[in-house]
């Protein structure tokens, strides 16, 4: 996620090879001995995409133009995390309707978006910015378990919060005419 290891074929020249200058995205980046063809390049960030070059300077200061060339893609491993302390909070809650909401996870890239499970099913899915999902249709006075994970853009996923909840019975009882 952080690091790459670059390595190429000797260059050749009609006197020898000096140096090897890497580049990182069109900027010159590092300077090696012509002893070494190889470079390792860490401080890269996960779920990035990068391109490198090499070029072979000679002693006169000529300099290879089509040296070899990558583009890399440092993976992200990390699933997102919930903040410390975090919690799955259900409001606005009714005989058939519950909001619920919860905190921002983190994410050493991103966080995609959040899914939301009602007692084991797929309730919904939304954006990462988006901290909240109202819930309609419930039944009056029964136990409901709402989850949510974070996922990211790899496709990691966090740990699942959840919350048990319960409706209200928010009518009375009522005689017959």
């Amino acid at each position: 996620p952080s690091s790459v290891r670059l390595t190429w074929s000797e260059a050749s020249d009609n006197v020898g090879v000096l140096r090897y200058v890497i580049y990182q995205d069109q900027v010159r980046f590092a300077t090696v001995d012509a002893a070494e063809e190889m470079f390792l390049v860490t401080g890269l960030a996960p779920g990035n995409r990068y391109h490198f070059r090499v070029e072979a300077e000679d002693g006169s200061g000529n300099t290879s133009t089509l040296g070899p060339r990558r583009t890399i893609h440092t993976p992200d491993e990390r699933a997102p995390r919930w903040p410390e302390g975090a919690v799955l909070t259900p409001t606005r809650v009714t005989d058939t309707m519950v909001t619920i909401i919860w905190p921002r996870a983190e994410d050493d890239v991103n966080v995609l978006g959040y899914t939301i499970y009602l007692d084991g099913a797929l309730q919904g899915e939304v954006d990462g910015e988006t901290t909240w999902l109202v819930t309609e249709g419930l039944q009056p006075s029964q136990r409901y378990v709402f989850a949510v994970i974070a996922v990211d853009a790899a496709g990691n996923r966090s740990d699942a919060m959840s919350v048990n909840i319960e409706t209200p019975d928010l009518d009375p009882p009522a005689w017959p005419s």
